[in-house]
């Protein structure tokens, strides 16, 4: 299973090791980059059926406290009632294709600095397919997402429609940097925190303490950051 490209979507969740041993040897990526991003479409364009992209512009702007005209306000909802899936999509498909490799970049320059043996293109391989718990999430959003009738802003900003992070339980009055903070402590993401520290030990020949040591820094700098951004300017 480890050998073929499609196998190691599933092998990399029941057989973590011996897959990226494999992706040592062979770090193919492009059928996992390609997963990613159908799955992902495929969700959003599930849950987009039942957005009020307009409705959630103005929710937006009411969380973060802005004091936009009303006549303003009118044509960012316009815009958004026209184009806010395509503009969405594209989002999602541009984080991907440059926030994706942005990140690669910078776990690999970190596990490098500590002495993992790997090239930038085994980093990309296992970066890509430690995000395949995102998949079991998408999968198990299904029932939910069928289930609702309309999503609204409060769900964009826990950025799942699972009780799998702490977003969940975050009080109303939850400020947006503490919001994003607690959204980021998801299931899903950190199993592939996990993944990725196994991965990184496995391909780059590391022990398993320093490549844990290395991930959890680039990710609690990312957690941080993105907890920093919402705090600062509401999202």
């Amino acid at each position: 299973m480890t050998d073929s490209s499609i196998g190691r979507v599933v092998g990399v969740l029941t057989s973590p090791t011996k897959t990226f041993a494999a992706i040592r040897e062979r770090p193919t990526w492009l059928v996992a980059l390609l997963t990613l991003m159908l799955v992902g479409a495929g969700t959003y364009l599930l849950m987009s059926q039942r957005m009020d992209m307009a409705e959630i512009v103005r929710e937006s702007v009411e969380a973060r406290g802005q004091d936009v005209p009303e006549e303003q306000l009118e044509t960012m909802m316009d815009v958004y009632d026209k184009y806010g899936h395509a503009i969405s999509l594209g989002s999602m498909f541009a984080y991907m294709a440059l926030g994706f490799p942005l990140a690669t970049l910078i776990i690999w320059v970190a596990v490098k600095l500590v002495g993992a043996e790997l090239t930038y293109k085994q980093m990309w391989a296992t970066f890509l397919y430690s995000q395949m718990p995102s998949l079991v999430g998408a999968v198990l959003s299904l029932p939910a997402i069928l289930s609702r009738d309309e999503f609204h802003f409060e769900d964009v900003q826990t950025g799942s429609v699972l009780p799998s992070n702490l977003g969940f339980i975050a009080p109303e009055e939850t400020s947006a940097g503490m919001l994003s903070l607690m959204s980021s402590l998801d299931v899903f993401t950190l199993w592939s925190v996990v993944l990725l520290i196994l991965g990184v030990s496995t391909v780059g020949r590391i022990k398993m303490g320093t490549s844990a040591a290395a991930v959890i820094a680039c990710f609690a700098i990312f957690v941080l950051g993105k907890a920093g951004w919402a705090a600062a300017f509401g999202g």
